[in-house]
Parts: structure tokens; sequence; C-alpha cells
């Protein structure tokens, strides 16, 4: 009997050895993980961090380089629709080709850089259609730095944009009425897909820049307005250029101010009532329906409605130079 029981145990034992042995491990299978890239097509394009992304990139950055000569009838576009003095300093653009719309002739992007061009938001940039040698604008951009991304996916037969704006945030941006519309600010840490213009990280430029100048006849320098809010231009220019709108004009005791752009506010434009010739043209660092602001080195523009009333405020470095009060508004 004994014998017996003790060969009982051991096969028990046997067989729930060889049990333990062939049942398999348990694994885990965790989900895929899900990013809030912008993907255009996986077999098109490859997918990319960020410029904002702390992570650094496996595949190689996809980038177009710049136009390594300067193009005069380029230079001439650009002047016509964003005229500057030679009180503004130093102004550049950088420019490069890339087909926007499919139709297999690419697109001229310029991008600008100096004070006539820039304020605390970012530059602007402009987008062309080439004829020959005239150019056609197509849209503009303003508060903008680099990279400028092509995404894959397009928004009524043109692709889609990636800027990036003050702060190194990525905006979307897609082809409505009338050009590229209004920023549609997405997750810094978006992984995302296309081709970079102008560089491959926030704001580290990359290709030529070319300088942008335009001659003041003799005796006719700009000269500060007595308040030294305006400054004058050698030729009197309209406020809203190309096939932008007024979208906002107003009046105070001295100036004619206008809010100018194609679909959203882009330029502050303020003229002398006495001296129409004395004007200035600034691209706005921040716009709403109550507020806009306008940088010139350390001159600031601002329009503003407050509980005190509407005012059109300038300031250089910490003095106020003029507070008028906003009529029209």
């Amino acid at each position: 009997m004994k014998l017996l029981l003790a060969k009982f145990v051991i096969t028990g034992l046997s067989i729930a050895t060889l049990a333990a042995c062939s049942t398999p491990e348990a694994t885990s299978n965790p989900s895929p993980t899900t990013t809030s890239s912008l993907p255009s097509s996986p077999s098109s394009s490859v997918q990319v961090e960020s410029p904002a992304s702390s992570k650094s990139s496996i595949e190689p950055i996809p980038w177009i380089e710049p136009e390594t000569t300067p193009d005069p009838a380029l230079e001439q576009a650009i002047l016509n629709l964003e005229p500057i003095s030679a009180s503004n300093g130093a102004n550049t653009y950088r420019y490069t080709k890339v087909d926007l719309n499919g139709d297999g002739v690419p697109e001229v992007v310029v991008h600008l850089s100096g004070s006539s061009f820039c304020g605390t938001g970012g530059c602007t940039t402009l987008i062309f259609q080439q004829q020959g040698n005239q150019y056609q604008l197509v849209s503009r951009i303003p508060t903008s730095h680099a990279p400028i991304i092509v995404l894959g996916n397009t928004t009524n037969g043109w692709k889609d944009l990636i800027v990036y704006t003050r702060d190194a945030s990525p905006a979307l941006v897609e082809f409505a009425t009338g050009g590229y519309g209004d920023k549609i600010y997405i997750e810094p840490s978006a992984d995302l897909w296309g081709t970079y213009l102008f560089a491959t990280q926030y704001r580290e430029y990359q290709g030529k820049e070319f300088p942008l100048t335009v001659s003041t006849p003799r005796n006719s320098a700009a000269v500060p307005s007595p308040t030294g809010a305006i400054a004058s231009p050698a030729t009197t220019t309209p406020a809203c250029q190309g096939a932008e709108k007024s979208l906002l004009k107003l009046t105070t005791e001295n100036y004619i101010i206008s809010i100018c752009g194609v679909t959203t506010p882009e330029y502050y434009v303020g003229t002398e009532k006495a001296d129409p010739t004395k004007s200035i043209r600034l691209p706005l660092a921040e716009a709403s329906p109550t507020f806009f602001m306008a940088v010139n080195g350390d001159t600031t523009y601002i329009l503003a409605q407050t509980p005190r009333g509407h005012f059109l405020t300038v300031t250089q470095g910490e003095k106020e130079l003029l507070r008028e009060v906003v009529e029209g508004w």
C-alpha cells in the first residue's frame, strides 16, 4: 500500500510539472502609442520630430535648400507690397521654391527679416506664383518664424502649412478664399510630417539671405513727425496694398489709423492728417477685436479699447510719446 501511494504521488507531481512546463507564459501587448501628428501618406513622407520637441529624429529631416542667388524681379515684387524707407534699418529676404498646389510649377516662398517686417510675434512670409519675370502674390502670412513645414495633406487644392510663432508655438495654416487663412495652434510636442523650409529647428535659419534696399531721393530723407510717433517716407503710399482690405479705419485728433489685411489683421498704418506723406506701415505683433499692437525697434504702437475709453498710445522704451482718443471704433 505504501509503495502504491508513493507511486501515485510521484505520478501526480510529474503531471503537474509537465503541465507547468507546457503552459505558455502570459505576455502583455501594449496598445499602439498615438500622437498628435498631422500625417500625410507615410509612403510619401517621413515622420519627423517637431523642432519644439526635445527628442532627436531617427530619420533625416526632409527639407528644401533656399535659393543661393538674389532675384531682382522678386525683390521689386516684395517692395511693391512691403514698402520700406531708408530709416528702417537692415531688411533682408530668403526664398525657396516648392509646388504647393500640385500643378507641377513651384511657388516661391519668401521669408522676410528686419524691422520693417518683424514684430515681437514674428516676421512676414510671402507666397508668390511666378509667370516669367512677374510675381503674383498668393498669400501673406504675418508673425511667422522658421521653420515653415509643407505638409502632404491639402485644403482647397493647396498643401497645408505649419508656421512657428512666438515661443516656438507651431500653428497649422490652411488655404481658404483669398489665400492661407488664420493660424490654428497645435501642441508644441506634436510629431509633424512634412518638408521643412528655411530651417530644421526653431529660428535656426539656414541658407543665404539677401538685402532689401530702397533708394531715397536726395534731400527727402525720412523725418520724424513733431510727436516722434510717425516716421515720414519719401512718397505717399496707399495704406492697404495689393489684395489687402482696410479691415478697420479709425481717426484720432492728429492721425488716421488703418488696420489692413487680406482676411485677417496683418498691418498697422498710421498717417498724419496734416501731412499724408508722413506715414508708417508696420506688421502687427498682436491683434484682437479690441487690441492691436505694432512694434518698430523700441517704439510700440497700441490701439486699445479700455474701460476708460479707446486710445492710440505710442511709447518708446518706458516713455509715453503720444496718447490720443480714438474715434469711430
